[in-house]
């Protein structure tokens, strides 16, 4: 019983090391990113009647936290107002 035991615990803390730490639960740069594009891409959707929130969360989860940054400073830019 103790060698199912050990062989249980070797393989939970040996673990697959194939993929690096830094792979996981970091969102990745986006490649075309273009902050204004974004910025324009958010305030379109503000600006019309119905907001269209599925544009502004898809384009800003899908970006990585210097690029939001980016991108709220050219959003600022564009319309003097905060995104916030």
């Amino acid at each position: 019983m103790s060698t199912v035991h050990e062989i249980l615990c070797k393989l939970s803390l040996e673990g697959d090391h194939s993929t690096p730490p830094s792979a996981y639960g970091s969102v990745k740069a986006y490649t075309n990113f273009d902050a204004e594009r974004d910025a324009l891409n958010i305030e379109t959707p503000i600006k019309t009647k119905s907001v269209d929130e599925v544009t502004i969360i898809n384009t800003l989860t899908n970006r990585s936290n210097e690029q939001r940054q980016n991108t709220a400073f050219a959003y600022q830019r564009r319309t003097k107002k905060e995104l916030a």
